[in-house]
């Protein structure tokens, strides 16, 4: 499956109480680990079908992976395809264009469905704009002066795409009301790099973040990023990786958007943290766990933080070193509670706070469950 940046979101409740964390910031660890089992089905009482995308492909080549799009239906969670959500390429130029028509260009190995069109779109679900009437892609070249790419914005019902900014390296994080969200793509081992806001009409490029930051997600009016923090070392697994130790973080920070504020917000020394979506509330969701030298994990956490300080835990599970480990893609909020996709299937965590796994179809969220 595919791993994105970022989601489109829609109302959720707040989901459950909270455990604060003490001087030092830390979330409490007294939350309950594992998933909620109740004595009916895990799905029993959906009623929605959800857009799951999932990239097939042989370990460690992108190239040659293969896209499957289709619906998730509840209740029965049984897994179909959607011929109509197939992409033909990619082309020599990196993109790939849709076979219903008008056809649709974007991106490889993602897509998302929008239910307002009935058009699946070669795209995150972040890069799609509020409304879904529109979504942004970055077609990357070459030229003299090294890599570069091209920012386009489509109209989803009349396929009409133009170029809005050509200048520089960047791809797209997010899609909102006040811009199109960029960052500068990492280069070799190196993360992701800086946030910058373009206004699409006026083709303009503000700043919003230096590159020495590398933003983990925007939305819901906040970029999301980690450093670490101070006073706190790296951990002593990673001293012979000295790039390791140079990137690692144990620190979340919140950007406001509109007034530039930077606010603490989850740490947790010796553990590597990001965040990979938020819920309705615009509450982050912080993916958790101890790295090794070979740059894997022992295990991994999720914790809803839902206020400087204040988080809950939901799901603990063996690390990437194991053969165990669930690879969770970003959540997408929506009536029903958080979704998230992964390598083992789709998984619900509801206001109740319950998080069970609803279906064995694997890939990532690619919509609102309706």
């Amino acid at each position: 499956m595919r791993l994105v940046f970022g989601l489109a979101l829609v109302v959720v409740a707040a989901c459950g109480p909270v455990s604060t964390g003490g001087p030092a910031g830390n979330p409490s660890s007294s939350s309950s680990a594992s998933p909620t089992a109740g004595t009916r089905s895990p799905s029993a009482g959906l009623a929605c079908r959800l857009p799951l995308a999932d990239f097939e492909h042989p370990v460690g080549d992108y190239a040659t992976g293969t896209l499957k799009t289709g619906f998730v239906t509840f209740p029965g969670a049984s897994f179909a395809l959607d011929s109509n959500g197939a992409f033909e390429g990619p082309a020599a130029n990196g993109l790939v264009k849709s076979i219903a028509k008008p056809y649709l260009y974007g991106e490889p190995r993602v897509a998302t469905f929008t239910r307002r069109y009935g058009r699946w779109l070669p795209a995150t679900v972040a890069a799609v704009s509020p409304d879904s009437s529109r979504y942004a892609y970055a077609e990357f070249y070459n030229d003299a002066g090294g890599p570069r790419s091209r920012i386009h914005v489509v109209d989803v019902v009349s396929a009409a795409d133009r170029i809005v900014y050509d200048q520089g390296f960047y791809a797209v994080i997010d899609y909102e009301t006040d811009g199109i969200y960029l960052f500068a793509p990492a280069i070799a081992d190196a993360p992701n790099r800086g946030l910058w806001r373009l206004d699409p009409q006026a083709r303009s490029l503000r700043e919003i973040l230096p590159e020495n930051l590398s933003v983990d997600f925007v939305g819901s009016g906040a970029a999301w990023y980690g450093d670490l923090a101070p006073g706190d070392q790296p951990p002593i697994s990673l001293k012979d990786n000295p790039m390791a130790q140079a990137f690692f973080k144990d620190r979340v920070i919140r950007r406001d958007l509109k007034s530039g504020a930077a606010t603490p917000w989850f740490r947790r020394p010796g553990q590597e943290v990001r965040v990979i979506g938020v819920d309705g509330a615009g509450h982050p969701v912080v993916i958790m766990g101890p790295p090794t030298d070979a740059g894997t994990s022992t295990s991994q956490e999720l914790w809803l933080a839902t206020g400087p300080n204040q988080a809950k835990q939901i799901y603990a599970g063996p690390g990437s070193a194991s053969a165990d480990f669930v690879a969770f893609g970003s959540p997408l909020a929506d009536i029903h509670g958080l979704w998230f996709g992964s390598n083992t299937g789709v998984h619900l965590y509801t206001p109740d706070g319950k998080f069970q796994k609803v279906s064995a179809a694997v890939g990532e969220v690619a919509g609102r469950c309706s």
